[in-house]
């Protein structure tokens, strides 16, 4: 961990892990001190979990009595760089000078500084390293899905395939029972499907013309056909009563 600034009115907070290179940024205004850089320290680990041990220079928010009760607390290691030599600590110092360039480059873009610094953190973690494997691979197990992504074909992951495979399917048209609540009682009425609406959800027109949506849990499979109804013309109707 390092601090970088000021810089364009900022002071950076620059944490970065050393197995995997996912970096974490915190733009703050103010000065740093022990007391914000541990509550910057409380916000990362909360997401993260904590360290077994932080590597920082020798400045005095770090060497703070404060600083070390916090470490202690929460059993934390503090290693130090030796004094006039910072590139003991140079993952952190790389990753500043990293973010320093980025910021020049984008300096005339109308953002606030926490979107650029969103931005930054984004693209470099989606960002192959040497080792031919993105930060976000090394650290989570997987790449995150950027906006080219979106132009890919999905790819079908093997538990989904057993998900579908097993997965109970309608076909419009198959008589159903679907669940009806009325007065807070559930019930069932008979229908029939009438579309469907991916892969869990159904439109259901019922025997007594009500259409409703349902989830494929709301549904069961029946036998009973609909109610038959006989509907007679008047030339019909009149040729039977003279009949009789």
């Amino acid at each position: 961990m390092d601090y970088a600034g000021p810089f364009q009115g900022f002071h950076f907070f620059v944490v970065v892990d050393a197995k995997s290179k996912w970096a974490e940024i915190k733009p703050i205004k103010q000065a740093p001190t022990s007391e914000n850089t541990i509550h910057l320290l409380q916000e990362i680990f909360c997401t993260h979990g904590l360290p077994k041990v932080l590597v920082s220079d020798n400045a005095s928010i770090f060497q703070s009595t404060m600083f070390h009760e916090f470490c202690t607390r929460n059993g934390i290691i503090q290693k130090f760089t030796a004094p006039g030599h910072p590139s003991t600590n140079g993952l952190a110092e790389r990753n500043i000078q990293t973010l320093k360039r980025k910021l020049t480059a984008m300096a005339e873009e109308k953002l606030s500084m926490h979107v650029k610094i969103r931005e930054i953190l984004f693209r470099y973690r989606a960002t192959p390293l040497q080792c031919g494997k993105t930060p976000a691979q090394l650290y989570l197990g997987r790449d995150i899905r950027i906006k080219l992504d979106a132009m890919r074909p999905p790819k079908e992951s093997v538990g989904n395939k057993i998900f579908h495979h097993n997965i109970r399917n309608y076909s419009v048209g198959e008589r159903v029972q679907a669940r009806w609540y009325a007065d807070n009682k559930p019930t069932w009425k008979f229908g029939t499907i009438e579309q469907k609406f991916g892969r869990l959800h159904y439109q259901i027109k019922l025997d007594n013309g009500y259409s409703l949506k349902r989830h494929i849990d709301q549904l069961a499979r029946t036998s009973v056909p609909p109610k038959k109804t006989m509907t007679f013309q008047d030339d019909r109707q009149e040729s039977i009563t003279d009949k009789q």
